[in-house]
């Protein structure tokens, strides 16, 4: 996980792809699926260096290693990594800042709204 990040930090999309399986997949809020390590490593090193000012860290998301981009302080996007035998084989990330208040408030585990279900 740390190594995406410091590749994210410098925008080493080829350092970065050695670290994702060959059918990794990642889904965007609102723009849909990208595929394969190219495209995938291109995204996640885009996302944090399109100024130069955008921190990349390893926080918990949903109780498993991910990665948070921060600009001034505030979160413009989250990454949640899932890692089998070794290496990344799918990535969820979300960059619409109404789904980021709560990180940017300081919560990093985003819990699913609880329901009430009434008895019968």
């Amino acid at each position: 996980m740390f190594a995406v990040a410091a590749a994210c930090r410098t925008g080493d999309a080829a350092a970065m792809r050695t670290l994702f399986a060959a059918n990794v997949v990642a889904v965007v809020d609102g723009e849909g699926e990208r595929t394969g390590p190219e495209s995938v490593s291109r995204l996640l090193a885009e996302t944090a260096n399109t100024d130069q000012k955008t921190s990349v860290s390893v926080e918990s998301v949903n109780g498993q290693s991910g990665l948070a981009y921060r600009k001034a302080g505030r979160v413009v996007g989250i990454a949640a990594l899932s890692i089998e035998y070794g290496v990344i084989n799918r990535v969820w990330l979300v960059l619409a800042p109404d789904k980021l208040r709560q990180w940017t408030r300081g919560s990093f585990d985003i819990e699913p709204p609880q329901t009430n279900i009434s008895d019968r």
